[in-house]
């Protein structure tokens, strides 16, 4: 999976620097033309120099804008997903929306443990997904600035309140995952896991 996201994270940086030269180049030979052009028209005034003038950073600036908004579109294409899920922040808890109903997830008590749980990453009830499916998750918080991470999938996504954050959870390996908030969100912190099960 880490493997498949940096190749795609490749793929879109030399997807963005080739698109950088283009442009660099395209703006070079317009400068070229336009010095070129000036120069011969120095003493007299030209109407198509006036124009190309105008013209050049205009369509540079028209292209900028074209390309930041094709990538913006690119990225947050949201009818792809298959599933979609809702992640509310509190603290020190996390609460799942979904199509069925609400899940709550807390921390398992030290006390409350069975042998071959692992501490602080267990929680009491576990959140089950399709390991086909491709998740859209809808994130925010009803309290502090909390962060939603699940570092083997290498994931990590800021839940603010008041704001609704997306990204998207695809996992092509069947098992239990553990993440935890990984924003400092008072002193219960340390006591906010969370636990996918994909089958």
């Amino acid at each position: 999976m880490l493997v498949h996201n940096m190749g795609m994270l490749y793929s879109t940086h030399a997807m963005l620097e080739s698109s950088n030269m283009a442009i660099v180049v395209f703006m070079m030979g317009c400068a070229m033309h336009v010095l070129t052009t000036v120069c011969r028209a120095l003493l007299a005034i030209n109407l198509y120099v006036e124009l190309v003038w105008l013209l050049a950073p205009t369509s540079i600036i028209i292209l900028l804008i074209g390309r930041v908004v094709l990538l913006q579109c690119a990225e947050e294409d949201v009818a792809l997903h298959s599933t979609q899920l809702s992640v509310v922040a509190n603290q020190w808890y996390w609460v799942y929306g979904l199509d069925t109903g609400t899940l709550f997830l807390y921390s398992v008590r030290e006390q409350d443990t069975e042998c071959g749980d692992l501490r602080l990453l267990h929680t009491t009830q576990l959140l089950l997904c399709d390991a086909s499916l491709s998740i859209l998750l809808y994130l925010s918080s009803s309290d502090v600035i909390h962060s939603w991470a699940l570092p083997t999938l290498g994931m990590k996504a800021d839940c603010i309140p008041g704001r609704a954050n997306t990204t998207t959870v695809t996992c092509h390996h069947v098992g239990t995952m553990y993440g935890q908030c990984s924003e400092i969100c008072g002193s219960l912190h340390g006591f906010m896991p969370l636990a996918i099960a994909w089958f």
